[in-house]
């Protein structure tokens, strides 16, 4: 009994060659999305246990850009889900008027995720700066 052993190259898996790294880069994303909110999760706790009897203020604008990054991470999916949405739905028209079936190919254009992508680099950005004003509060109160 003999064993083939088929070695496969990105371009003999993929003809167009761009769709294996835009694989690699939905999954980076979706890494950085997931261990990001993680993240944003344990910033709130820091505030929460560097808090004294009061919230300082440097704590109060961290918890500020923390909400900030929640909301940016809501409003990415939600822009990009209603766009996605709408857009599908004018193609699949068109195409149910012109062949009498929504089944086939739609080239879907790149205009609908750039204010996705904006928003998932300003959540990203607001999370940075949140944990950077837990640092200065703790530069400040333990140097």
């Amino acid at each position: 009994m003999t064993m083939e052993i088929k070695l496969e190259t990105l371009e003999q898996k993929d003809q167009n060659g761009s769709e294996v790294h835009w694989k690699s880069y939905q999954e980076y994303t979706e890494d950085l999305s997931v261990n990001s909110r993680k993240l944003a999760f344990a910033g709130a706790g820091i505030c929460w246990i560097l808090k004294e009897n009061t919230f300082p203020n440097t704590i109060i604008v961290s918890l500020f850009f923390i909400v900030i990054y929640f909301l940016f991470d809501i409003l990415q999916y939600l822009v990009a889900a209603v766009s996605l949405r709408i857009w599908l739905r004018v193609k699949e028209k068109d195409y149910q008027t012109k062949n009498d079936t929504i089944k086939g190919s739609y080239e879907k254009p790149a205009f609908l995720d750039v204010i996705p992508f904006w928003l998932w680099i300003l959540k990203i950005v607001s999370l940075i700066t949140g944990y950077a004003f837990i640092g200065i509060h703790m530069i400040g109160t333990y140097s």
